[in-house]
Parts: structure tokens; C-alpha cells; sequence
């Protein structure tokens, strides 16, 4: 940060405070879960002390369905070994292998890279609470700019919580084996069909099996039971928005509209968001809409915002990033512009981004290849991880946007447009 910022050091010292006070209350906050619901519905009551109205709107959704596929992917990975040890040259044998690893292969591009919600139908499913709280403007509003985050907590994260520095390769390896298993078994196939046997069968086998005890297996373990109280990610987001609206409340904009949303099931593949931006299109149409999300916030030094998402498949807004990072080294906050990679995973911006509305994520945690030393989805994840002047800074840098947005001429309403929403 190029100076320090005192203006509004209470602010963030409230926040972490609330943050604290929840998780007492409510302990960790697995989306679907009766905690997960009170703990939206506290948040609510402490937006309706500042805004005009506070909402809840319920959805309905599979908490298992984004990760919970490891286990049928592991058993067709199986498959393909019992054949070539029973079958080898078994068309049969090797086409239902075949078909399984392509279906879990379908089920991990669609879930785990695209984040669509493919096999929802199969598994149990939960209640989710979204809120959303909106503050009215002076004047008449001719702008709005939401202000976000999740209030739900994730699994921990085995390969996090031990040898970090692993991660990125112990998942890429897992799923680089299977998809190889993926390739080969189409070959088995073929070659089955056409009356050849692969040869060396025996030895590919051998080899097929140390990979998939060494580098699919652990994939099985991928998240722990046990789940995380979830401070930076992501209830500090939620608090600062709180913070935010106390701050406004106090004066208001002159033509901007502010929206306070905190949603459920984030952890859960954008389950929360996704059903909030479809259900409310009518509000994000009726007026030019810009959305500051914030996900993991942590370390001032780590302070970046994100302009593409979901493992580099959705593009945020470079526009709304830029404007961003403007008023942030005006603010004196030092930021970053950063473009997420593959294996990344996602933030809620992605949901609105895919409906048309101009957003972007901050972030305040390290997003190198390798890491260590982090909080995220671990153990560690509690208030005391949490750099006060982190959240200072992140404070700073959405009123200073809103200070700005709320100074420029009045945009036309017809600027842009939400696509359609189905």
C-alpha cells in the first residue's frame, strides 16, 4: 500500500469483530445446512439496521453434486484395469470401461472445469439462502452497483491442509492419469473391434494401476469431512458489505442504488449466485448494473482484481476492473489486475458475467502455481488469519468506487442490456 489507511480503520476493525461474532454463533457453514441458513438470516437482520429493504429468497439445489463424482470416476478407472486383467481383447468388456471413464470425464469438464450443473438430478438435494438487501440513492436512481459475497463454508481440503506446495500438482496429475486412461481405453476398444490386442497388456496394466494408486486414488480424499469455520472465505466478505452499507447509510449516494447481496452454496459450484442472478433479471435489467464480488480476503499485499473466471472460461469486465484499480491507487490502495488460470476454480462474478452484468472479484490471497502457507479451505481459516489491513483496504476500494461512479453524468439506461435469462 503506498500509505496507510486510517480514515477507515474502525470500519474494519467492526467487520472482523462481526465475522467473529457469527462464527461463534454458528460455527462452520456447509452450504445446506441449518447453520448455513441462520447464519444468512443474521446477516440479513444486521443489513435491514441500514438499508431500505432486506430479502431472503430460498433456492433448492444439490450440495454434493459439484465434487461428488470422485467415487464413480475412481470405480470406471477400475473398470478399464479389471478389464485388461480379466479381458484384455473383450470388446465388450473394454467398451463399457470405455463409456464409463468418458461419462465421468463429461461429468468432471462440465462440473469441475465449466461449473455447470450437469448431474444435479442424481443427488440429494438441500434448501439455500440467498440475501440481499437494497439501499435507494438521494435522488433518483440512474445506476446501481452491487456489492457481494458468500456467506457459505467449504469441506477442507486434504491436499491443502498438508504438503500445499503439492496441490496444483497432485490435481493435475490425478486427472492427467485419468484422462490418458480415458484415450487409452477408446484405443483398447477400437483395437478389441478390430480384432488386435494391444500387446504387453500385463505391463500396461502394472502401470495403469501404480498410477491410479499414486495419483487418482488420493482424488477420493480430494475434500475432508470436516469443514471450516471459513473467516476469510468468505464470511469477511459478507461483514465488509455490512460495513459498507453502515457507511452509506450514514450519506447516501446521490443517483446510486446499492445492492447488498451475500449468497449460499458458492462452495457448492455457484449454486447460490446462479439461482439469484436467474430469479432476479427484472432488477439487474432495470437499471445499468455494475457488481464488486470479493472472495478470500487475507493479506493487503495480496490484493488483486480478477477479470476472467471460472478456470479462464468466463470473462469478467476489464472495463470494470480498470475503473477499479484507478480509484484504488488514488485511494492509495495497491492492487493488482489478475486474470484467473486454469484449475483456479471460480468466484460468484462468473454468475453474473454470464448473464451480461459487468463484475469482477477481489481477491486478497496468493494465486501463484505454487503456494504455501495458506488458509484457504484449511484448518487455519479463522478470524486471526485475517489482515485488518486487508480488510481496511478492500473497504476503501469499493467506497472509493462508489464515490466515483456516484460523481460521473448519468448513464442511459438503454447502455447495455442483461441477455435474456431463461
Amino acid at each position: 500500500m503506498n500509505r496507510k489507511l486510517e480514515s477507515l480503520e474502525t470500519e474494519a476493525v467492526d467487520a472482523l469483530a462481526l465475522t467473529k461474532d457469527i462464527i461463534d454463533e454458528f460455527g462452520p457453514r456447509l452450504a445446506g445446512t441449518d447453520a448455513c441458513r441462520a447464519a444468512a438470516r443474521s446477516l440479513k437482520d444486521h443489513f435491514a439496521k441500514y438499508c431500505d429493504t432486506a430479502h431472503e429468497s430460498t433456492f433448492t439445489f444439490a450440495p454434493r453434486a459439484f465434487l461428488g463424482y470422485f467415487p464413480f470416476c475412481f470405480g470406471a478407472f477400475l473398470a478399464l484395469l479389471f478389464s485388461f486383467a480379466i479381458a484384455p481383447s473383450n470388446p465388450l468388456f473394454l467398451g463399457i470401461s470405455a463409456a464409463l471413464l468418458l461419462t465421468g470425464l463429461a461429468v468432471i469438464i462440465l462440473q469441475f472445469v465449466y461449473y455447470r450443473q450437469a448431474t444435479d438430478i442424481v443427488y440429494p438435494k438441500s434448501q439455500g439462502v440467498n440475501i440481499h438487501a437494497v439501499m435507494e440513492p438521494k435522488g433518483k436512481a440512474t445506476r446501481q452497483v452491487i456489492v457481494s459475497g458468500h456467506h457459505d463454508s467449504a469441506h477442507i481440503f486434504t491436499f491443502l491442509n498438508k504438503w500445499q506446495e503439492l496441490y496444483m500438482f497432485r490435481v493435475l496429475g490425478g486427472f492427467l492419469s485419468f484422462i490418458l486412461a480415458v484415450l487409452f481405453s477408446v484405443a483398447a476398444t477400437a483395437s478389441a473391434i478390430m480384432g488386435y490386442t494391444i500387446p504387453y497388456h500385463t505391463a500396461i496394466c502394472s502401470v495403469g494401476a501404480i498410477s491410479g494408486l499414486f495419483l487418482v486414488a488420493p482424488l477420493l480424499r480430494f475434500e475432508s469431512s470436516r469443514v471450516t469455520v471459513g473467516a476469510g472465505d468468505n464470511l469477511i466478505a459478507c461483514t465488509i458489505a455490512v460495513g459498507i452499507a453502515k457507511m452509506f447509510h450514514i450519506d447516501r449516494p446521490e443517483q446510486t442504488r446499492l445492492i447488498f447481496a451475500t449468497f449460499d452454496a458458492e462452495e457448492s459450484g455457484l449454486r447460490g449466485s446462479d439461482a439469484w442472478a436467474k430469479k432476479h433479471g427484472e432488477l439487474l435489467n432495470e437499471l445499468p448494473t455494475t457488481v464488486i464480488n470479493m472472495d478470500s480476503i487475507w493479506k493487503p499485499e495480496d490484493l488483486q482484481v480478477m477479470v476472467s473466471d471460472v478456470n479462464c472460461t468466463v470473462q469478467l469486465s476489464d472495463k470494470l476492473g480498470d475503473t477499479l484499480l484507478e480509484v484504488a491507487a488514488a485511494a492509495g490502495v495497491d492492487a493488482k489486475k489478475f486474470r484467473m488460470v486454469f484449475g483456479g476454480g471460480a468466484t460468484d462474478a462468473a454468475s453474473f458475467a454470464r448473464v451480461g452484468v459487468d463484475a469482477i472479484t477481489i481477491l486478497g490471497l496468493p494465486t501463484s502455481a505454487v503456494r504455501s502457507n495458506l488458509v484457504y479451505h484449511t484448518d487455519y481459516d479463522t478470524v486471526d488469519s485475517i489482515h485488518p489491513a486487508a480488510v481496511e483496504a478492500t473497504l476503501q476500494m469499493i467506497a472509493a468506487y462508489v464515490h466515483h461512479v456516484d460523481a460521473a453524468l448519468p448513464m442511459e439506461a438503454d447502455v447495455r442490456q442483461v441477455k435474456k435469462i431463461q
